[in-house]
């Protein structure tokens, strides 16, 4: 697999991402009784699963964003709420309308600027509610 850094036009601020790709037919790891469980990635081409953190103390990198990036075995998008992470501005509290244009933001920028379908969202805590 293979993590970029990248921005995504927000709406009042950039948003600091990772995108994470994979390659067909990766191993996965040793399953619990000790065999290895062969399973392929989902092609790229597809698309991008867009990985959505739980704001206002969540970011791109805190747990469990980054494993499930590894585990499910396609290409994914993970980023950083406004006021979370790496961006600037004011973290939100009491309220998702924010979190929707990042989240929309996101969706766009795998659309546009990736030129990829968007295979889903996943959020997790308040990143799930905004989700």
């Amino acid at each position: 697999a293979m993590e970029s850094r990248l921005s995504v036009a927000g709406d009042s601020v950039e948003l600091s991402a990772v995108l994470r790709e994979v390659a067909p037919h990766e191993t996965k790891p040793e399953s619990p009784s000790g065999g290895k469980i062969r399973g392929g990635a989902l092609d790229p081409e597809l698309g991008v699963l867009i990985l959505v953190h739980s704001p206002p103390v969540g970011h791109k990198d805190s747990k469990p964003l980054p494993q499930l990036a590894e585990l499910i075995k396609c290409a994914t998008l993970r980023f950083d709420l406004t006021g979370c992470g790496d961006n600037g501005g004011k973290p939100r509290i009491g309220s998702h309308e924010r979190d929707a244009l990042d989240i929309r933001a996101a969706v766009l920028h795998v659309r546009e600027r990736l030129h990829r379908n968007v295979l889903g969202l996943f959020g997790v805590g308040e990143g799930g509610t905004a989700v």
